[in-house]
């Protein structure tokens, strides 16, 4: 029999329909549940029949309950409260392998580390940002990628509010409306959006199993004349491919040779312990990055670094626009890698991937032996495989997303990321897999 707790300081009356509504919105008492009679409910708390009655009244009014002659009381199965629990409810035993988010880490040094920076520097955290903080945050940016396996200490850093925000700025530089510019045949969504907003041609280029493939790189340059190449050869979005030295090596001597300038994405290269590839370009090249990817989404800290001029004029140019990181976001990430938490922390994501992966071969045996925070599917000809497996409580990203054609094929990501746990991947990659999706049959070209 549900005797609710009433809330002490106002009316009974106030009282009892605040207890049945948090009753029904947290699930105590699901949608046709019968309610207690009001008399024995107004013995069981203490209070006048009358009392009850009105609450009654009032919650009927407010569509929470429902009364029948000679039936009882009832919870009303649409009633708002109800209805925002079972959405609730709904959302909650959703699997999300749609997004790439890091794996939730307890640790307290991070909350630490925020409160020392509200502490100690809750004035820079919250004013207009200064040349000192600027000085800092580019000196932990070096840090970073020198972390990352860069040897070359670039001539230039530009601080931005992610990394999206460094790419627009940095092609708004380097592009007029109606040119090319050369990506893989599936990236990330942002550079789709990015390329409409600015009125310039993404030109989708063939890749394998280890991402791009240096003879299709140099016809689609021969074929548009483009001279710029944006890629991701470490831990490509959204195929996951991984590049091998040989491919590595073939590329950077393709790119070389081409006179191209190379924008390399490494949002998610800490996953893979590689360094990126321009650290084996000898020509022109920018990277761009973030902690977004590795350490926490929310984390709105960028950066683009590299000898081209491009990057020089982006780092004068870039606090005075909207493409800048918020002091507050300067602070916490300058501190989080000049103490070495971030370091730490992206340590820690990449092997949790590492753990799950076992749980992927089973499910997958011909997965990569190389563990990833996703897969990439090929999935039955014209199925709308994402709505199939949003009918089975799986959220997945369709080829589509990611398609310089906006076709995109069959083929779909899934993350390995954002879910719960082991058992929550289990399930979900078995829900997909028993919908028909399976690896690619790729082949590897030779370097």
């Amino acid at each position: 029999m549900w005797v609710p707790r009433l809330e002490e300081g106002i009316a009974r009356t106030v009282a009892i329909v605040r207890a049945l509504r948090m009753a029904i919105e947290t699930g105590e008492l699901p949608a046709n549940t019968r309610l207690p009679a009001q008399r024995e409910l107004a013995h069981r708390l203490g209070v006048n029949l009358s009392t009850v009655t009105r609450a009654f009244e009032q919650a009927t009014q407010e569509g929470l309950i429902s009364g029948e002659i000679g039936r009882g009381t009832f919870v009303m199965p649409q009633s708002r409260a109800a209805s925002l629990f079972a959405e609730t409810m709904a959302m909650a035993a959703r699997i999300d392998m749609a997004r790439i988010t890091p794996p939730r880490i307890d640790d307290a040094i991070i909350t630490e580390t925020l409160r020392t920076i509200l502490a100690e520097r809750a004035d820079e955290a919250f004013a207009y940002p200064s040349l000192l903080q600027l000085h800092r945050g580019c000196d932990a940016v070096r840090d970073w990628i020198r972390w990352r396996g860069l040897t070359r200490d670039p001539a230039h850093v530009a601080i931005t509010a992610g990394a999206q925000a460094g790419l627009q700025a940095l092609l708004s530089m380097l592009l007029r409306a109606g040119q090319s510019i050369l990506v893989e045949e599936h990236t990330f969504p942002g550079l789709r959006t990015t390329a409409d907003l600015i009125g310039i041609k993404p030109v989708g280029i063939a890749c394998d199993a280890q991402g791009l493939i240096p003879e299709e790189l140099e016809q689609a340059h021969k074929r548009t004349g483009a001279t710029i190449l944006f890629a991701t050869p470490n831990l490509q979005n959204p195929t996951g491919a991984i590049m091998g030295p040989a491919r590595r090596k073939a590329i950077a001597a393709t790119i070389a040779r081409l006179g191209l300038l190379l924008i390399e994405d490494d949002a998610y290269g800490s996953y893979t312990g590689l360094a990126p590839l321009v650290s084996e370009c000898a020509g022109p090249h920018i990277l761009v990055s973030s902690l977004s990817k590795a350490f926490a989404p929310g984390l709105r800290f960028g950066f683009v670094v590299g000898d081209h001029p491009a990057v020089a004029r982006l780092e004068r140019e870039v606090s005075m626009s909207s493409w800048f990181a918020a002091p507050i976001m300067i602070e916490t990430a300058t501190k989080l890698i000049a103490n070495g938490v971030a370091m730490n922390h992206a340590g820690q994501q990449k092997r949790i991937v590492e753990e799950r992966w076992p749980v992927v071969k089973r499910i997958f045996p011909d997965a990569p032996d190389t563990p990833r925070t996703h897969l990439w599917l090929t999935t039955p000809p014209g199925s709308n495989f994402a709505r199939l497996a949003e009918k089975q409580g799986v959220d997945i990203a369709p080829a589509s997303a990611f398609s310089m054609t906006r076709q995109g094929g069959d083929f779909i990501r899934c993350s390995m990321t954002s879910v719960r746990d082991d058992a929550e991947l289990a399930l979900g990659l078995a829900k997909i897999r028993d919908l028909g999706a399976h690896l690619p049959q790729r082949k590897t070209m030779a370097a």
